[in-house]
């Protein structure tokens, strides 16, 4: 009896087993289906329109940008470039007095009171030297450049109006050196404070503020004319590198200019420090206090905060300069460039690239793969179709 009941008992243990694996299976089944679908589902992506559609403008706008950029750095390349970085202490915007005590003419005054005198400095130089390698006219505002015809800026309707013109001219700081109410009132009432404490109207005397005005005017004026020197041969290293490529000369500016802009805008972020090396380098030598007020100014704490507060200003000036005066100033121009057909078929490379990669991270295969082919093929028609011709150069 008892050996059946153990039987009966084993049995029942068996069917128990059989039980559990065959749920266990069932299981594993549903399991094994459930990551089948899950990776069917990752496999076929869900295209997302909207946001693809959104990415298409988006793009636009940012190769839009690119290429501003790019026209900014080669108009930058076909101007005289002493309108926007002087560098030469003697002449306006530093100073509005020659060394004999005349003064100097208003910048933009000779070409703006002779009607036609930028177009007849033109004509001379495109007869002297077509390939314009010399150097620039003077007072004209044509360029010097092998990267396209000379841009003359003094055309611009900007000009016309006296207040945006006087930012170019002599002003504040400069006019803390001399009294000149006449170009800067700013500067003249800053300078009128400065003598206050002065025992005569003229900061050039070795009183308290005529020494404070010179030594202050005095570090800003160098660091500005070391920060335009730089800016200046940046530019013109770069203008020389059209003359690499005849059939498409400014080219190499155009896609280089935004990365150039992009450095330029970080030396002048830390231009602080070239600022404090020439606050000793270009000490003033009729101005015997200078040195004595540029060393109590390491203790004091005056010397570190000129530089800075300076190089902070440059920063707003240079991006200014680089980024918006161009088109503000010639915005056709800007326009033409970006039009060009070497320039205007890098524009579209950058675009089918923008978009492709798009379509890629918002569509499925099934549309991007094909979109990305439409899109490549019609970029090689173009190039086989419209190929930019060296004459194009010369617009």
């Amino acid at each position: 009896m008892e050996i059946s009941e153990l039987q009966d008992s084993i049995s029942s243990t068996e069917n128990t087993d059989t039980s559990e694996n065959t749920d266990t299976s069932e299981n594993t089944s549903t399991t094994e289906n459930t990551d089948t679908t899950e990776n069917t589902d990752t496999n076929k992506k869900q295209t997302d329109w909207p946001k693809f559609i959104n990415s298409i403008w988006k793009n636009f706008i940012y190769v839009m940008i690119f290429g501003i950029l790019g026209a900014n750095f080669v108009y930058l390349t076909r101007i005289d470039l002493d309108y926007f970085f002087p560098t030469d202490p003697s002449q306006r915007p530093y100073t509005d007095k020659n060394k004999d005590g005349k003064t100097i003419p208003l910048i933009f005054s000779k070409v703006g009171g002779i009607p036609g005198a930028s177009e007849i400095a033109k004509k001379a130089r495109d007869i002297l030297n077509p390939q314009f390698k010399n150097t620039t006219v003077n007072g004209s505002g044509v360029g010097n450049s092998a990267c396209g015809l000379p841009i003359d800026i003094t055309k611009s309707k900007l000009l016309e109006n006296k207040y945006f013109k006087n930012t170019f001219d002599y002003g504040f700081p400069y006019s803390l050196e001399t009294q000149s109410p006449k170009n800067d009132r700013f500067g003249s009432m800053l300078s009128w404070f400065v003598s206050f404490f002065s025992e005569s109207q003229s900061p050039k005397n070795d009183t308290f503020g005529g020494v404070l005005g010179n030594w202050f005017s005095n570090k800003v004026k160098y660091s500005y004319i070391w920060l335009r020197t730089v800016e200046k041969t940046i530019v013109s290293f770069m203008a020389s590198l059209c003359m690499s490529n005849p059939s498409a000369s400014d080219i190499v500016p155009f896609i280089g200019g935004p990365f150039i802009i992009g450095i330029v805008l970080f030396i002048t972020s830390i231009w602080f420090i070239p600022s404090m090396i020439s606050v000793f380098v270009n000490e003033n030598p009729n101005d015997k206090f200078g040195i004595w007020i540029s060393i109590l100014g390491l203790f004091f704490g005056w010397t570190w905060l000129v530089p800075m507060f300076t190089s902070f200003v440059q920063i707003f000036t240079s991006m200014f300069k680089f980024i918006l005066l161009p088109l503000m100033m010639n915005s056709s121009d800007i326009f033409k460039i970006m039009g060009k057909d070497w320039n205007a078929f890098w524009l579209m490379v950058i675009y089918v690239i923008f978009i492709s990669i798009s379509a890629f991270e918002n569509t499925d295969l099934s549309f991007s793969v094909p979109f990305s082919i439409t899109c490549i093929a019609a970029l090689l028609w173009k190039w086989r179709h419209s190929a930019p011709k060296p004459e194009d150069n010369k617009k």
